[in-house]
């Protein structure tokens, strides 16, 4: 609990308590990544921020760990998802080697029949088949963001939280821009605070939160005092 947001703060959250509010913030947040974009293409910078599109986006079930699978002399072979009452070695603190933690779902063989299915990206995926911009606009949410000094890396303790305490996102910064002033923080999803971490989104999200951030400082009502 970081304390009561002030009225400057709480009034520039009442935009997104109306769907009219989100939906222009979401436009505008949609308006000035393109111009992000095209500002990078012009200074040879185009691929830097581009939307790497569904096929990238990939969710796993909370409990399948990113790991080894085949390997017979590291210690991933001891993970195992599936209780063994003799070995008693199903749980998400079983280690897996610092190899696989750096090492891409592709590269380890992650199995996508683990994926989650999802509404959201077969909606996508046919706006990318109709080569639409409107495949790359960023979807804007307002909540609870949990912080902390660490990473979050478990799908399972990220459920876990996020329903004890109502969080949406994961952040590390958050809280210390807060004890210096009061703010909103934005911030721009690039993996699922889970062990398959992809940074393939990074740039993607961190130009997506710079665009929201201007769309809603277009919202900011100055009183000088």
């Amino acid at each position: 609990d970081l304390g009561k947001l002030n009225k400057d703060v709480r009034n520039l959250l009442a935009m997104f308590d109306t769907d009219c509010g989100r939906d222009q913030v979401r436009e505008r947040t949609a308006h000035f990544l393109k111009q992000l974009q095209a500002n990078a293409a012009r200074k040879n910078r185009g691929g830097k921020y581009k939307y790497p599109r569904t096929a990238e986006d990939k969710l796993f079930e909370p409990s399948y760990r990113h790991k080894h699978r085949d390997s017979p002399t590291c210690i991933c072979r001891d993970c195992h998802r599936r209780y063994d009452p003799i070995r008693d070695c199903h749980t998400r603190y079983d280690p897996v080697c610092d190899e696989a933690l750096n090492s891409s779902c592709d590269g380890l063989g992650c199995d996508e029949r683990y994926l989650v299915v999802r509404e959201r990206l077969e909606t996508k995926q046919q706006l990318e088949r109709d080569k639409s911009d409107e495949a790359q606009e960023p979807a804007i949410y307002a909540g609870i963001v949990a912080t902390a000094d660490t990473v979050m890396k478990s799908g399972e303790d990220r459920d876990r939280i996020a329903m004890q305490e109502g969080a949406i996102a994961f952040e590390m910064e958050g809280a210390g821009v807060w004890e210096e002033v009061p703010c909103i923080v934005v911030k721009g999803v690039c993996d699922y605070a889970d062990c398959h971490k992809n940074k393939k989104w990074q740039d993607f999200a961190a130009a997506t939160a710079a665009s929201a951030s201007k769309a809603i400082l277009e919202r900011y009502i100055r009183i000088d005092k």
